[in-house]
């Protein structure tokens, strides 16, 4: 991983980054307490108070190059330095970083909210609103857009509870647009939350593409209709409303919608893996900031999935963890931390594979099924 980060110049570029400076002079530097950040989540801290657990690893200092490890309070502490304007320039210099790597012409981009219940008291941005599981209880209410192709996420903003799932939507895909850079959208799928007129006309005034489901307005359950009930060969089926702008048949229109439904993935695994629910504090954009570098280690490590390890299998962050990233091995040579210098603990049959991932981890970033990336 860390031969990735130097090989698109991750530490360069965050250093160009509009992160605020430490309180102090005796503070940390803020690209090393984001390192350190990301290396947790990577590593299995799934709330602030895990991120201790890799604080006195001397095997992580030394491969990162970090003189001294600070406290999860230091890094508590960068995101409460956040605002609204440090956060949307940080927000766009991040993602557009990532995404000028993979040189992705035409993407298919997937919009969706979520509802984060918080069970505490005093969090901003925490109130009363939507919320299908926990009727009544305080929630957040972000905006995710997806890159289907490339598994990646383009933005994340949080939002307070009461918030509606179009709310600011037209500034978001605004904000996502500017993240992507020269990338264009070339596909917008959304589910009935998103359905207003203004949304809709404004993607067909700039020219994108979309498929967006319709809200229906009658006893539905399951969010579907259920018509012919006196047919006893239809009765079962089911049926919805999609609005598109694609010129294709009836079927490939329905198949085009139904490809969102990776994004639920995605979402599970933000959960699962990378605590979307847990990392929260008090002030509204602190927690958005610590979010933000959330899903630049979901970036990272999706990234870290397909352009080093190539398979067409997508493993859960636990599992790379047991494959790659806490393999056994034994010190050698203590000039550097080289491949070659620690003799792996592992079947010989094995070993090659495994050595092979530090040299794909020198080349710049390449996701195989990609029609064109960097070179």
């Amino acid at each position: 991983m860390q031969r990735m980060l130097n090989a698109i110049g991750f530490r360069a570029a965050a250093q160009r980054w509009s992160l605020p400076p430490p309180g102090s002079n005796r503070g940390f530097a803020p690209v090393m307490l984001i390192e350190q950040f990301l290396v947790s989540r990577w590593c299995g801290a799934n709330r602030f108070s895990q991120l201790e657990s890799h604080r006195h690893d001397r095997v992580l200092s030394r491969v990162f190059g970090w003189p001294k490890c600070a406290g999860h309070r230091a890094v508590v502490r960068l995101f409460e330095r956040f605002d609204l304007a440090t956060s949307s320039r940080v927000q766009q210099e991040i993602y557009g970083g990532v995404f000028s790597q993979l040189s992705i012409k035409r993407i298919t981009l997937d919009v969706d909210s979520r509802v984060i219940t918080r069970w505490g008291k005093q969090q901003q941005g925490a109130r009363v609103g939507y919320n299908p599981r926990n009727h009544g209880r305080a929630s957040h209410h972000p905006l995710i857009a997806f890159v289907t192709d490339c598994r990646m996420i383009a933005n994340f903003w949080l939002r307070p509870g009461d918030c509606a799932s179009a709310g600011n939507l037209l500034s978001f895909l605004a904000a996502t647009r500017a993240n992507l850079g020269n990338t264009i959208i070339g596909l917008l799928r959304a589910d009935s939350g998103f359905f207003a007129d203004e949304i809709l006309k404004v993607r067909e005034d700039s020219g994108t593409d979309y498929v967006v489901a319709a809200k229906l307005h009658e006893a539905a359950p399951g969010k579907v209709l259920s018509l012919f009930k006196d047919d006893p060969d239809m009765k079962l089926w089911c049926y919805g409303v999609v609005c598109a702008t694609l010129k294709l048949s009836a079927l490939e229109v329905w198949r085009a919608y139904r490809g969102r439904a990776d994004g639920e993935n995605r979402i599970k695994e933000l959960k699962a893996d990378f605590g979307l629910e847990n990392f929260n504090l008090r002030d509204f954009w602190a927690t958005g900031a610590a979010l933000t570098a959330t899903m630049l280690a979901y970036n990272l490590m999706s990234l870290f999935r397909q352009s080093i390890m190539r398979t067409s299998a997508h493993p859960t962050r636990a599992t790379l963890r047991h494959q790659v990233f806490a393999a056994p091995a034994w010190c050698g040579d203590k000039n550097g931390p080289r491949a070659d210098q620690y003799p792996l603990a592992m079947p010989r049959q094995r070993r090659a594979w495994f050595s092979g991932l530090w040299s794909a981890a020198i080349d710049p970033p390449r996701i195989p099924h990609l029609a064109t990336y960097t070179s």
